[in-house]
């Protein structure tokens, strides 16, 4: 979880604060779980076409699990959500 220690909590009320917030989080995470020079290269070296096969081989190449690398491709919509390829992710209850 990040934190805004400058941030007042009558600023988080606004809305546009909050989703300003989350997206800074969003690019944050982001670039911390995968490098954006690995990941422009996984994208070009795919052509658009994201198999189980690519993801988990790119996943295994930068350290990371598969399930990451659908999620990024969700987030950047390169995929859709109800994706078959959801099945690379773990979920924990």
């Amino acid at each position: 979880m990040i934190y805004y220690e400058n941030t007042k909590s009558d600023e988080l009320a606004n809305n546009s604060t909050v989703e300003r917030l989350e997206n800074e989080a969003d690019e944050f995470s982001c670039d911390i779980l995968i490098p954006q020079a690995d990941y422009d290269e996984f994208l070009a070296e795919t052509g658009g076409r994201y198999t189980a096969v690519n993801i988990v081989e790119f996943a295994n190449r930068i350290n990371i699990l598969p399930g990451i690398v659908v999620g990024r491709l969700q987030h950047d919509n390169y995929l859709k959500q109800n994706s078959s390829l959801n099945s690379l992710k773990k979920k924990y209850i």
